[in-house]
């Protein structure tokens, strides 16, 4: 990897976005350990919304989605039949399928067992829910503070490859230690800044 490279752009990265990745600004242990179903719920359904969709878009109507989806209150989602898509502002059945059912295996499992399984099992463990896979799981893992991770999307990867870094991870874990932030910051900071860009 070239490092000089990777703190040039950060540095650019950092002026650029300011304060626009304060979201990330989380103690992730905290987040995980007061984490319940309905959050769990909440995040899930916006990984699961914003995969393949730009962010800004989910963002518009995660409000209505949340409408549909009862406020991800868990009994009334696991009681849900399928969504029709035209109830949905993002007309997606496959998606709003997806989710409905990872919902109800999560509370068919049951919250307290289901969490402690995923904390033992890490990140893995997230794929077993429809629409979560290798990068995805990231996704998920960092929103809930399962794990400091960042994501491997397409703009981070091109921030790995601008740097001549193996990896995503590769670069985040560098920038990580570089400026005294979590992998999670780095990676919204880079987010952010590439979001603004493209």
């Amino acid at each position: 990897m070239k490092k000089k490279a990777a703190r040039k752009m950060f540095k650019e990265a950092l002026v650029a976005v300011g304060d626009g990745a304060d979201w990330a600004d989380i103690d992730r242990v905290q987040v995980w350990r007061k984490l319940d179903e309905k959050a769990f719920l909440a995040e899930y359904c916006w990984v699961v919304f914003t995969c393949g969709f730009k962010v800004a878009r989910v963002e518009d109507c995660f409000k209505d989605i949340k409408k549909v989806f009862k406020r991800f209150k868990p009994e009334a989602v696991a009681r849900m039949k399928p969504v029709d898509p035209k109830n949905l502002p993002i007309k997606n059945k496959k998606k709003a399928d997806g989710f409905l059912k990872g919902a109800k295996i999560v509370h068919k499992e049951g919250w307290g067992r289901f969490k402690v399984r995923v904390e033992r099992e890490g990140m893995d463990a997230l794929k077993e829910l429809p629409w979560i896979g290798d990068i995805t799981k990231k996704h998920l893992a960092k929103n809930i503070g399962l794990a400091d991770v960042a994501k491997d999307d397409v703009h981070l990867r091109w921030c790995a490859k601008r740097c001549s870094a193996r990896t995503v991870d590769e670069l985040a874990a560098f920038l990580a230690k570089e400026y005294k932030m979590t992998k999670h910051k780095v990676d919204a900071v880079l987010w952010e800044w590439r979001r603004s860009k493209v």
